[in-house]
């Protein structure tokens, strides 16, 4: 490789730019993917009926499973929903509006287990928590100052007196509220990272997930609320699988079943213990299962699962016996599954996009000619031009490198269609395959006019005699011309008919050195263009290689539009 040569500094911002932008495409397109997530919440209406939160949707069930209708929580001012939702006696929910407020800067608190700084108090007219109607859409700010946590919170309604009872994740405190939104007490020492509550025989079990255990909290009218026991929920197969973070849990029979994740919060277990807390046994769930929230369900419990767009019936041994799935969660996860597929393309297009800017370098630095350490002394001109013909050719060593590129280009973007199509079939994306059919088209067609036009250059000749020039192009064809009807820049040199393309300063088709002492000193006659001006008699002499590269990337450029515009029709970028 060449390590000697000059870097044009336009080709070396593009060459940044282009990295920078693959590698912002593949980021953000993962992001998109991991933003998808598949069923979380599972919640029970005090009518009995079920409601399964998928992304910014509710889906509501009868208690036994038939579904009846889709809420898009965006309805009642959810742009994004990052907290718990709790019901009301008479339906309605608790739940936090606005969009998602965590900055790089509180995922990195939350990351290193800091506490939120941020205030409770809401920022912005109609974003915290308030209690809405999904029927009317009709909702009233809970409480004044409304709080807003914004971040992972969870929370507990209690119906006989209305207290609201929240954790609040990132503060690492537990809250309670009156039915007004008035915050009546707090526990701020003793709980880390607070996740799921539940009222159970008139005190407050709390998922104390840093902890490792199950807090009890009793309930002392309006004081403070004072922890009575806590239950360690981490027996030693938690801790030999790294399952040791309890998130969710519910009673199911007579039975305690918790969800302990992973320290990334994820694939995580659940565990089983007696009525008094003693281990019993772990589920056996499907391989790579991503359980988070439990729900009792008839004799056993239904348990979602965020990552593989499931929802597994358990019964109350622990046994899986089946998928809980509704036409409506089917039509849901169905979306889900495509916009997921649309992204992972995406994802893949800038990794691909990557991998041609760091070929496209490396092609560059070992096929650059070397720069010469030094130059002899200038020779006289010569009186006189050649009384024969002197032919000039593409320089060897050129002509072997860009034959090795071009068939590497074609090797590389042939792998690439082959990836992309096998990508859309496994993952049954044929909207998808559809839509890559045009770009990829059009870049198969740069390839194959850039391997033609490779190949047609290194055919090419240049012959002076006297006051004459001579081109030859890559068929063989000749056009002669006197001196003063020739013109020529730093990348061509042509005749009122044809065209011979030099190359770059930098990167010559034929040896500049030799060209500059045996030719150049001859063309005092003829006249002297700058790129731009060469580049316009191409065009006008219907160069094919030039006008063929120009359709091509028209074509490419419309068809990747078009594409775009599709799939954004297709698959819109928010639920």
């Amino acid at each position: 490789m060449n390590l000697n040569v000059k870097v044009d500094g336009r080709v070396a911002l593009l060459a940044v730019a282009l990295a920078v932008i693959a590698v912002g495409v593949k980021v953000w397109a993962d992001g998109q993917v991991l933003a998808i997530g598949g069923p979380a919440q599972l919640l029970r209406a005090p009518s009995g009926d079920i409601y399964i939160q998928v992304q910014n949707h509710l889906l509501q069930h009868s208690a036994q499973g038939a579904f009846k209708r889709r809420f898009d929580l965006a309805a009642v001012g959810v742009e994004s929903l990052i907290g718990g939702i709790a019901f009301y006696p008479n339906g309605d929910i608790l739940i936090r509006r606005g969009s998602d407020p965590r900055s790089l800067y509180d995922k990195l608190r939350a990351y290193a287990r800091l506490a939120s700084g941020r205030s409770i108090v809401s920022s912005s007219p109609g974003e915290g928590l308030a209690r809405c109607n999904v029927t009317s859409l009709a909702c009233a700010p809970f409480g004044d100052p409304v709080p807003d946590f914004r971040a992972t919170f969870h929370a507990f309604i209690d119906a006989s007196t209305g207290s609201v009872y929240v954790s609040d994740t990132s503060r690492h405190t537990l809250r309670r509220f009156s039915a007004a939104g008035k915050e009546t007490s707090s526990v701020a020492n003793g709980v880390r990272f607070p996740n799921q509550l539940l009222l159970y025989e008139g005190r407050l079990l709390v998922a104390d997930t840093n902890n490792h255990r199950i807090a009890v909290f009793d309930l002392n009218g309006e004081e403070l609320l004072r922890e009575s026991a806590s239950f360690d929920v981490e027996p030693d197969e938690a801790r030999s699988r790294g399952e040791r973070w309890p998130t969710h849990f519910a009673r199911v029979a007579e039975h305690w079943w918790v969800n302990n994740m992973r320290n990334d919060m994820r694939n995580g277990g659940v565990y089983v213990f007696d009525s008094d807390w003693t281990f019993v046994k772990r589920l056996r769930l499907p391989e790579g299962a991503d359980p988070i929230a439990i729900l009792p369900y008839g004799p056993g419990a239904l348990i979602s699962d965020w990552e593989n767009d499931r929802i597994y019936r358990v019964d109350a041994d622990g046994q899986l016996v089946g998928e809980f799935t509704s036409s409506g969660l089917r039509e849901l996860l169905q979306e889900s599954m495509e916009r997921r597929g649309f992204y992972r393309v995406v994802s893949w297009l800038g990794i691909a996009l990557l991998a041609m800017v760091l070929a496209g370098l490396l092609v560059k630095g070992l096929s650059a000619p070397a720069s010469p350490t030094h130059r002899a002394a200038p020779e006289s001109e010569p009186v006189e031009p050649p009384a024969d013909w002197v032919w000039f050719r593409p320089d060897p060593v050129v002509v072997r490198k860009l034959r090795a590129t071009a068939r590497t280009a074609a090797l590389a973007v042939t792998a690439l269609i082959a990836a992309l199509v096998v990508l859309a079939i496994a993952s049954a994306q044929w909207l998808i395959l559809l839509g890559l059919a045009l770009p990829v088209t059009g870049l198969a067609a740069i390839t194959a006019s850039l391997y033609w036009m490779s190949a047609a250059l290194l055919r090419t000749r240049i012959g002076l005699r006297g006051k004459h020039i001579a081109l030859r192009d890559h068929r063989g064809r000749e056009s002669r011309s006197p001196l003063h009807r020739v013109v020529y820049s730093d990348s061509a040199i042509a005749t009122p008919e044809m065209a011979v393309v030099l190359g770059g300063p930098h990167k010559s088709l034929y040896d500049r050195h030799q060209l500059e002492k045996n030719l150049v000193p001859y063309l005092d006659a003829a006249k002297k263009l700058t790129d731009w001006q060469m580049q316009l008699k191409l065009i006008r002499l219907h160069r094919p290689t030039t006008v063929l590269l120009g359709l091509v990337l028209i074509t490419c450029a419309v068809t990747l539009v078009a594409y775009l515009t599709a799939s954004w029709t297709v698959f819109p970028a928010g639920p």
